[in-house]
């Protein structure tokens, strides 16, 4: 499998000062990981599901099709189009070829890394599909302009989305996608 070249800004001497800095104005006082953005900021999160039933894997290429259509669109209507944005994960310090900055360690061992990159729809197709089948976890996309947040697991994506109005017509608009659990996971 082929992985996308990123398109990385600014040299990574500052970025961990630079992202610390957006973080901590658009989340303060939350680890940069998105069960606990959930937890501090429930107000402007929801979860989509990758598939129809709550389905968690594909299990052909019309389910990754499907997949691949609804994080797209979700990525697209809480990210925008070609935004810049901080793509963040855990574990190791490269992804998909992509150096990124150790950004926070947590008391657990978990390390953060984070680079700043550019958006473009269908780029980052290969990832979501990895993270659909559990091969890499705790990754997400936050914008710059606004702090919203998609981020992909196998299963689905948690969206925040700061915007009251956006937040809503976003939920609204993926109504079909969300859990009938009443905590909406």
């Amino acid at each position: 499998m082929t992985h996308p070249t990123f398109r990385v800004w600014w040299g990574l001497e500052r970025l961990l000062v630079m992202f610390l800095e957006f973080w901590e104005l658009q989340y303060p006082g939350c680890v940069p990981l998105a069960w606990k953005v959930r937890e501090g900021f429930g107000e402007s999160w929801f979860r989509i599901h990758s598939l129809p039933d709550s389905k968690r894997y594909p299990e052909n290429e019309v389910e990754e099709d499907e997949l691949l259509r609804r994080h797209t669109l979700a990525a697209f209507k809480v990210l925008g189009a070609h935004e810049a944005m901080w793509l963040c994960w855990c574990g190791c310090g490269e992804l998909f070829g992509v150096a990124g900055e150790k950004v926070m360690e947590l008391a657990d061992g978990t390390t953060i890394y984070a680079v700043k990159i550019k958006w473009r729809q269908d780029l980052f197709n290969d990832l979501v599909l990895d993270i659909a089948y559990d091969q890499i976890d705790r990754v997400m996309f936050m914008t710059i302009d606004s702090g919203n947040i998609y981020a992909p697991y196998d299963g689905g994506a948690d969206l925040f989305v700061k915007d009251s109005a956006k937040y809503q017509d976003c939920k609204e608009g993926f109504g079909k996608w969300l859990s009938p659990h009443d905590e909406g996971l």
